[in-house]
C-alpha cells in the first residue's frame, strides 16, 4: 500500500477559466473505499455549478472565505471551519473572499461521483491530461443565481 498520495498523480477537475481546480482523490482506487476527497484551489469568484451527490459530503476551510448554497439556504465559512452537505441535496459554492480559497471536500463515498444540475464549466481530466473548455456561461449563470438568493 502507498500510504502517501501526491496531487500531482491526482485527476484534476478543473472549475473555473482562471484555473481553479481540484484534485480527485477516490479512495477505492488506493484500498480506503471508505471515503474519497476533493483538493481544491479556487480563484475569487469560482466555484462548482449547481449539484450533488447520493452521499454525504463536508467540507473543511482551510484559507479563504466561501459562500455555500446548500437547498434553499447560504451560509458563509472560513477557515476553520466545516460545512456539512447532507446526501442528494443541491449545492453550490463561490470564493466570495479576495485571496485564494483553499478547500477539502470529504466525500463519504468509495469514489467521487458527482450529478450535474447545471453544466459544469470544464471536464474532469486525468494527471498530465489537458482540460477542455466547457461550458464558460455554466459558471456565470451559477454566480447570478447566487447573487439573487443572497439579496
Amino acid at each position: 500500500m502507498n500510504y502517501v498520495v501526491s496531487a500531482d498523480g491526482m485527476k484534476h477537475f478543473p472549475v473555473g477559466p482562471a484555473g481553479s481546480h481540484a484534485s480527485i482523490f477516490n479512495g477505492e482506487e488506493h484500498g480506503i473505499p471508505a471515503f474519497s476527497l476533493m483538493l481544491a484551489k479556487i480563484f475569487p469568484g469560482e466555484g462548482p455549478a449547481w449539484h450533488r451527490h447520493s452521499y454525504d459530503e463536508a467540507f473543511v476551510i482551510a484559507e479563504g472565505t466561501a459562500t455555500f448554497t446548500i437547498g434553499e439556504d447560504v451560509v458563509e465559512a472560513s477557515p476553520g471551519q466545516v460545512v456539512l452537505i447532507p446526501a442528494g441535496i443541491p449545492h453550490s459554492f463561490v470564493n466570495s473572499g479576495e485571496g485564494m480559497l483553499r478547500q477539502t471536500a470529504v466525500h463519504a463515498s468509495p469514489s467521487v461521483t458527482i450529478e450535474w444540475l447545471e453544466a459544469p464549466v470544464r471536464k474532469v481530466v486525468g494527471a498530465g491530461d489537458t482540460a477542455r473548455a466547457g461550458d464558460a456561461g455554466a459558471l456565470a449563470s451559477n454566480r447570478d443565481r447566487d447573487d439573487d438568493r443572497q439579496s
